[in-house]
């Protein structure tokens, strides 16, 4: 009875192991992670088949297969999926949703002449995975140019947030500022699921000009580096490029510019001969000056002035002498000699050259 009682306990103790080692071998088991997936829109779902079961096995892992065939990342809704293992599927669902505000750039602030302001003006930039509308939803003016200053607009940022929903009927395409002053305007960018971005900045409507006035009006020129010994007595054109050659006008102020409120003009020239007259002390040419100041706004004035450039070191008479130009003295009258004045007009070969039309941009 013992030794049969001690056979009896070892077949149940194999048969015990045999199940136990039978049960590991088979009882994976299969479960998802969760049986809703959310994918925000525009990020891409992934194709790794652990990332949808909870705590696979290695076993699992290398049979189980995956399938989002029926998933439209690029669409907002609800799709079927599921994970395939060992001749069965275990369905779970993907939802697509766009929860994500859209991402604008604009403009810090914007400094124009009166007239009409678009929401195009205003956001410069939309980002954003589902399709968006966009508009001006609030427009007050705040205060007259007079009372703002021009270096305080150039530090404003303009604010982005998703404080206040707007209704898309309130939505204006544009604007229309037709009075001088400050307008704190807020343009609102909402997409189709009802995500919204609002951006506020500051815009200065200018309508005047800056004013003019003429800063030089006497030029003098050094010729002293011109040799009289270089110019052949019939080369006329050569004596014209020598002495325009001299001048540098690229940084000449002809004139200076006030605004009352824009401190950023722009002045650019036109210059033209008027008059040039080979004197024998020094010759003189005087020259019209078209001016042009803009301001940051676009608002425009010109104005003209007349400079007497006097080119100062050129040995006159000698060139007066070799070049055989005409020389025009003043009449004797009632036999009473008077001082010698002397002008000589260039030669018409001169007289055109220095009618050219030279420009100067600053």
């Amino acid at each position: 009875m013992k030794n049969t009682s001690y056979k009896n306990k070892q077949f149940v103790l194999l048969g015990m192991t045999f199940l136990s080692v039978a049960g590991i071998a088979g009882c994976s088991k299969v479960e998802l992670a969760q049986s809703t997936v959310t994918l925000e829109l525009g990020d891409e779902l992934s194709e790794n088949v652990a990332d949808y079961l909870q705590d696979p096995d290695e076993k699992i892992l290398k049979g189980a297969s995956l399938d989002l065939s029926a998933v439209d990342e690029t669409k907002v809704g609800s799709y079927n999926a599921a994970v395939a293992y060992d001749g069965k599927n275990y369905p779970f669902t993907v939802e697509v949703k766009d929860t994500t505000s859209p991402q604008c750039k604009a403009k810090d602030y914007i400094y124009m002449q009166p007239g009409t302001l678009i929401v195009d003006d205003l956001v410069t930039e939309i980002k954003d995975a589902s399709e968006t509308s966009s508009g001006i939803v609030s427009c007050e003016r705040k205060d007259d140019l007079a009372a703002c200053d021009y270096d305080d607009m150039l530090q404003k940022k303009a604010v982005v947030d998703t404080t206040d929903s707007y209704d898309e009927a309130d939505y204006q395409e544009s604007v229309q500022l037709d009075e001088e002053g400050c307008y704190e305007v807020t343009a609102q960018v909402k997409d189709s699921e009802g995500n919204f971005t609002d951006i506020t900045l500051n815009v200065y409507v200018d309508g005047t000009a800056p004013e003019l006035a003429q800063n030089v009006i006497d030029l003098d020129v050094d010729a002293s580096v011109i040799s009289i010994d270089d110019i052949n007595t019939d080369d006329a054109e050569k004596i014209a490029d020598m002495l325009h050659e001299l001048p540098d006008f690229s940084n000449a102020e002809w004139a200076a510019a006030s605004d009352a409120f824009c401190g950023d003009n722009a002045i650019s020239y036109e210059y033209e001969q008027k008059s040039f007259n080979l004197q024998k002390e020094n010759p003189v040419e005087v020259l019209n000056v078209h001016c042009t100041v803009q301001d940051q706004a676009g608002n425009e004035k010109k104005a003209d002035y007349e400079v007497t450039v006097t080119y100062t070191g050129l040995d006159a008479a000698a060139l007066i002498e070799k070049t055989g130009l005409i020389l025009q003295t003043s009449d004797d009258t009632a036999n009473e000699k008077k001082p010698e004045v002397v002008i000589i007009n260039l030669e018409q070969q001169i007289l055109k050259k220095f009618q050219r039309l030279v420009k100067i941009r600053m």
